[in-house]
C-alpha cells in the first residue's frame, strides 16, 4: 500500500495524465502564403539578369529576407507558375523544384521565417499553437499540421495527391492517439480546403464519422473573396486595403500570383443555389462597376468570367485566370449545396472595413478609382463565411448529412483583423470551450 502522503500525489498525477490522453487531437490546415516552402534550382531557365539556374542544397523562398531583399526579381520569377496545355496541370517552372517545410508539424506554420535575422518574424499560428501546448497539446503527437504548396491549391492535379496525404495523417494521428477522433482546425483559405476534402470522393461518410470529430473554420472564405478579384484585376497585392498578407512581403507575391490556381480558387461564389437569397452571399452586392456595367453577384459565375476575359485581354500575365476558373467550375460544383459532412463551427470577424468591390473608369478596368467596402476581417468579408455556414446549419440535413454547424461572430476592435485573429483571446477562448480544455 502507499503511504497517505503520496496518495495525493498519484491522484493528481492519474488526473493530469487522463487530460492529456483525453485531448481530442488536431491537424491544422493553414491557408495561402501561410506555409514555408523550399526551394532547389536545377538548369533554371528563363530567368532576369542576375539569378542563379542551379543550386547545390533547399533554401527557403518563402520567407526570408535573401529572397525578398536580395533577389526580389528571382523570388518572383521562381514563385509564378506554368500551365502545361497536355497535363492540363499548374507546374513550376523548367528547373525550379518547390516543396513545404516540417509536412505534419506545425513549425511549418508557426512562423514564415524564425532564422531571419532582417525580416520581422511574421508569425502566422503561432500564438494559436501555443495556447493549445500550455493546454497540453504536444508538437508532432497531438498537435500536427498538414501544410501544402498553396499556390498549386485548385489545381486538379494537385488536390487529389494533397487530399491523399491529408487523409493519410488524419488516420496516423487517429490512430497514433487510441483512435481519438481528429479535429480539423483551418484559417483563412484552409476553411475551403478542408471543405473540398471533405466533399470529395477521397473520403466518405462512414470515414468521415470515424476519424473526424469536428471542424473548427477561423476566418474562412467559403463563398470567396472580393478582395481577391479586386487584386487580380489591378494585378497588385496589396496591405493598404486587405491584410491578408504583411506589407514587406507583398511586392514578391503581387509578381506570381496571377499564375496560381489559389488565387482563382478564392474568387467569389455561391455555395448554394436554392431559391432563398439569405444564404446566397453575393447577389446584391456589386463586386466591379465599369462605366458600361455593374457586375453584381456573381450570376453563377459568368459575372466572374466575363471579368477575368476582359482582364485576360488587356494584360499578358493574366492570361491563366479564365483558364483556372473555367476548371475550377467542377470544384465548384463538389461543393454546391453541400456542406463539410461533420460537426463544424464556423468563427468570423465583422467589424473590419472590408472591400467588397471595385469602382474602375475604364471598361478595361485599368483604372481603379473606388474600393468599396463592407463588414468583416480587412480580408475576408463576414458574408462569405456567415453565408455559407448559415446555409449549412439551416438545411443540415439536406446539406450536411445532419451534423450540426455552429456561427460565432465576433467584434474584437480594429487590431484584430484576419492576419492577427489567430492570437485573439476571444478566438482562443472559444476554440478552448469547443477543444473541451
Amino acid at each position: 500500500m502507499f503511504p497517505s502522503r503520496v496518495l495525493p500525489s498519484l491522484l493528481l498525477l492519474v488526473l493530469v495524465s487522463t487530460k492529456i490522453h483525453a485531448l481530442a487531437p488536431v491537424v491544422i490546415i493553414p491557408g495561402v502564403v501561410s506555409s514555408i516552402l523550399e526551394a532547389k534550382l536545377t538548369n533554371a531557365t528563363h530567368l532576369p539578369f542576375g539569378c542563379r539556374a542551379t543550386t547545390q542544397d533547399w533554401y527557403t523562398i518563402w520567407v526570408s529576407s535573401a529572397q525578398t531583399f536580395g533577389r526580389l526579381g528571382c523570388m518572383g520569377n521562381h514563385m509564378t507558375l506554368n500551365y502545361n496545355t497536355s497535363s492540363q496541370c499548374a507546374v513550376s517552372k523548367p528547373g525550379v523544384n518547390m516543396r513545404v517545410k516540417d509536412y505534419g508539424n506545425v513549425t511549418c506554420c508557426d512562423v514564415l521565417n524564425p532564422q531571419d535575422t532582417l525580416l520581422p518574424k511574421i508569425a502566422i499560428f503561432q500564438p494559436f499553437s501555443d495556447f493549445l501546448r500550455k493546454n497540453g497539446y504536444q508538437d508532432g503527437t497531438t498537435l500536427r499540421a498538414a501544410p501544402y504548396d498553396f499556390r498549386l491549391y485548385g489545381d486538379p492535379c494537385f488536390n487529389i495527391v494533397y487530399f491523399t496525404k491529408l487523409k493519410t495523417i488524419i488516420e496516423q494521428t487517429y490512430n497514433n492517439q487510441n483512435q481519438q477522433r481528429v479535429v480539423l482546425i483551418s484559417h483563412s483559405m484552409g476553411g475551403p480546403v478542408i471543405h473540398q476534402f471533405l466533399a470529395s470522393s477521397v473520403v466518405t461518410p462512414e470515414w468521415k464519422a470515424m476519424y473526424i470529430a469536428r471542424f473548427i473554420a477561423i476566418a474562412s472564405p467559403f463563398s470567396g473573396a472580393p478582395e481577391g478579384l479586386r487584386e487580380y484585376i489591378t494585378g497588385q497585392v496589396s496591405a493598404a486595403y486587405g491584410n491578408w498578407i504583411p506589407g514587406i512581403i507583398a511586392d514578391p507575391v503581387s509578381i506570381a500570383f496571377r499564375s496560381w490556381p489559389a488565387t482563382i480558387s478564392l474568387l467569389p461564389m455561391e455555395t448554394t443555389n436554392t431559391s432563398s437569397v439569405r444564404n446566397r452571399a453575393w447577389d446584391n452586392i456589386t463586386l466591379v462597376s465599369t462605366p458600361s456595367q455593374n457586375y453584381t453577384g456573381t450570376n453563377y459565375g459568368q459575372n466572374v468570367a466575363d471579368v477575368l476575359t476582359i482582364v485576360a485581354n488587356t494584360s499578358a500575365e493574366a492570361k491563366l485566370g479564365i483558364v483556372y476558373w473555367t476548371q475550377q467550375e467542377r470544384m465548384r460544383q463538389n461543393v454546391l449545396n453541400k456542406g463539410p459532412g461533420v460537426l463544424t463551427n464556423c468563427l468570423y470577424l465583422t467589424d473590419v472595413n472590408t472591400p467588397i468591390g471595385a469602382v474602375f473608369a475604364d471598361d478595361t478596368m485599368t483604372k481603379q478609382t473606388e474600393v468599396l467596402y463592407g463588414s468583416g476581417d480587412g480580408t475576408v468579408a463576414a458574408v462569405s463565411t456567415r453565408a455559407s455556414c448559415q446555409e449549412w446549419r439551416e438545411r443540415k440535413m439536406v446539406v450536411n448529412e445532419g451534423f450540426d454547424v455552429t456561427l460565432d461572430s465576433f467584434a474584437l476592435g480594429k487590431h484584430v483583423n484576419h492576419h492577427t485573429i489567430l492570437g485573439a483571446k476571444e478566438i482562443l477562448e472559444r476554440v478552448g470551450i469547443l477543444l473541451e480544455l
